[in-house]
C-alpha cells in the first residue's frame, strides 16, 4: 500500500518533531518517533487539519504505547519488561480497568466524557475528572501505586488534555494540543514526551487475563457463530428431508453472493481495527470460516426447507437405471429420465437418487424404476421416494 501524500505543511512539521525529540521520524498512516535512549516506542499522530497551503494554528498530538501485562505468577514481578527498569517498584493489579482522565475526547467513534472526581490529593490534579469501567477502589489500586506518584500531575502541569490507560484493552494514550513550529512549544513537547515515557515505565503490572467479560460481550462474541450454528443443521435437514433432483442454481447464486458480501463487510470492519501480524491472520481465518459456514448454509438450508413445504400432488416419473453404487450404508442409482425441454423437444437428464437396499439389490442396469416427485413450493422438484416399476 502506498503511503498517503503529505499535506504541504507536513514535511516541515515532521522535521520539527524529529528535532524536538532527538530521534528519527518515519512517516506512514501514523507518525512514529523512535528514541534511542528508551525502550518505549512513542507514536505521534498529527490530525491533518491543514487549511490550503497554511500550517494549522493548532494540531492534536497523540502519544501511544502498549500497556504491559504480566503473567499470572509471582515470577513476573522480577522479570524485565519493555516499560520498566529493575529498580522501579511496580504494583501488581489484577484485571485491566479502563481509565480516562482529563477533557472529553472521541475514540473509535465514541465520545468519552470524564465526570467522576479524581480521588487523589496531588494539587496539580485539582479539578481533573475521570471515567472508568471499574470501581473507585480499582481506580485507586491503579493510580495509588508508589511508582506512579506525581507522573499524572506532571503531564497535566504540561497542559496535557487527556490520559487514557488500557484504552482499547492494551494501550496508553496521552493527548495534547500544540502550536506547530512555535519556538516556545519546543521545550514543552520535549518534556511531554519524556513524561509520557516515564508514565509508561511507571504503570502497575496488569496481571492475568482481561477483566471478566460481561454477559453482553459474551453474547456478542457468541453471536458471530450464530449463523454457522443455525445454518449447518438447517442445510443438513433440507438435504435429508426432501432433496431436490437437481442443484438449484438460483439458490447457489444467492448463497455465493451472500458469502462475497459477508467477506467484504468483515474485511472493511477489520481494516478499521488496523490489525497486524497474528491478530490479523487469526481474524481473517475466523472471518472466512464463519462466512463460509454461515450465510451460505443458512440460505441453502432455509431455501431447501421452504421448497420442501409443498402441498402439491406427487408426480410419478419413469426412469431407466444406468448404473448403481453405494457409499458405506447409503445406496445410489444413476437414472436417466426424459423431460420436456424447450420448443417441445425431449431432453434426457441423468440424475443420481438414493434408493432402499431391497430395491437397490434387485435392480440391474437397464431396468426401469419409478421416481415419485413433488413439484416444490419454489419450483425445484424434490424426490419423495424411488419405487420399482410395475411389470
Amino acid at each position: 500500500m502506498s503511503e498517503p501524500e503529505l499535506e504541504p505543511w507536513e514535511p516541515e512539521a515532521l522535521a520539527w518533531l524529529a528535532e524536538l525529540t532527538g530521534g528519527t521520524v518515519e512517516h506512514g498512516d501514523r507518525v512514529r518517533i523512535v528514541r534511542a535512549e528508551t525502550t518505549a516506542a512513542a507514536f505521534v499522530s498529527l490530525l491533518r487539519r491543514a487549511h490550503g497551503e497554511r500550517m494549522p494554528s493548532e494540531a492534536m498530538v497523540l502519544l501511544r504505547a502498549r500497556v504491559e501485562t504480566a503473567a499470572g505468577d509471582a515470577r513476573a514481578e522480577a522479570e524485565p519488561g519493555p516499560f520498566r527498569s529493575a529498580a522501579s517498584p511496580r504494583r501488581r493489579v489484577r484485571g485491566r480497568p479502563q481509565l480516562a482522565l482529563g477533557e472529553r475526547f472521541f475514540t473509535g467513534g465514541t465520545l468519552v466524557e470524564p465526570d467522576r472526581p479524581l480521588p487523589l490529593s496531588d494539587p496539580r490534579l485539582e479539578g481533573i475528572c475521570f471515567t472508568s469501567d471499574g470501581s473507585d477502589a480499582e481506580v485507586l489500586e491503579v493510580l495509588g501505586a508508589a511508582s506512579l506518584q506525581g507522573r499524572l500531575g506532571e503531564l497535566f502541569a504540561l497542559r496535557c488534555s487527556s490520559v487514557s490507560i488500557n484504552e482499547g484493552g492494551e494501550w496508553l494514550f496521552v493527548r495534547f494540543e500544540v502550536q506547530p513550529l512555535a519556538a516556545e512549544e519546543g521545550e514543552r513537547v520535549r518534556a511531554m514526551v519524556d513524561a509520557f515515557v516515564a508514565l509508561a515505565n511507571a504503570l502497575p503490572l496488569f496481571v492475568g487475563p482481561a477483566r471478566t467479560p460481561s454477559f453482553r460481550s459474551r453474547l456478542a462474541r457468541g453471536f458471530r457463530w450464530l449463523s454457522p450454528l443455525a445454518g449447518i443443521p438447517a442445510m443438513i435437514a433440507g438435504v435429508s428431508w426432501r432433496p431436490t433432483l437437481e442443484i438449484p442454481v438460483a439458490l447457489v447464486g444467492v448463497s455465493a453472493s451472500l458469502f462475497a458480501l459477508g467477506l467484504l463487510v468483515g474485511w472493511l470492519v477489520l481494516r478499521r481495527k488496523r490489525l497486524t501480524g497474528r491478530k490479523l491472520t487469526r481474524s481473517l481465518f475466523g472471518l472466512g470460516l464463519r462466512t463460509a459456514l454461515g450465510l451460505p448454509s443458512v440460505c441453502l438450508g432455509l431455501g431447501l426447507l421452504a421448497n420442501g413445504c409443498d402441498p402439491g400432488a406427487l408426480e410419478r416419473r419413469s426412469a431407466e437405471v444406468l448404473s448403481k453404487h453405494r457409499h458405506k450404508s447409503r445406496h445410489y442409482l444413476d437414472v436417466k429420465e426424459l423431460r420436456p425441454g424447450a420448443n417441445g423437444a425431449t431432453v434426457a437428464t441423468v440424475t443420481t437418487v438414493t434408493a432402499g437396499y431391497d430395491l437397490w439389490e434387485r435392480t440391474r442396469p437397464g431396468a426401469r424404476v419409478v421416481l415419485v416427485v413433488g413439484p416444490g413450493r419454489l419450483g425445484w422438484p424434490w424426490l419423495a421416494r424411488v419405487e420399482e416399476a410395475p411389470r
